[in-house]
């Protein structure tokens, strides 16, 4: 072997050989066929996303609606529950209700608090 030290310029440009001839397998057919798998591989990912946030805002909507489907018949419970889903679903509203809630009748009718769940829904 040498036992001279090679120049770092001639190191480089040796390092910059180092490529496949043109006339390689699979050349530029390769080079398209990673193009064609990274913009794959994109597109799946912003429909996973847009999906996602499309599916969160219906399955809200239809969440609530199914929710006060569900709710008791009873008046106080009724009321307590309807609370609640304007609490998780419209927290500045309820904000606004809260400081009369525990007041001799200050907690709103049954109508005025469904009116607003569906006005979020």
């Amino acid at each position: 072997m040498n036992e001279q030290p090679i120049a770092e310029a001639t190191l480089q440009a040796g390092l910059r050989d180092i490529r496949l001839p043109a006339e390689a397998v699979g050349g530029g057919l390769a080079d398209i066929a990673a193009v064609v798998t990274i913009a794959g591989v994109l597109a799946l990912i912003v429909v996973s996303l847009w999906r996602l946030a499309s599916r969160t805002r219906s399955e809200r909507r239809t969440g609530l609606s199914a929710a006060m489907a569900e709710l008791p018949t009873e008046d106080t419970a009724r009321r307590t529950a309807l609370l609640h889903l304007l609490k998780a679903h419209a927290p500045e509203r309820f904000a606004n209700l809260r400081p009369t809630l525990y007041q001799a009748n200050g907690a709103p009718d049954l109508q005025t608090l469904e009116a607003e769940l569906r006005r979020h829904a």
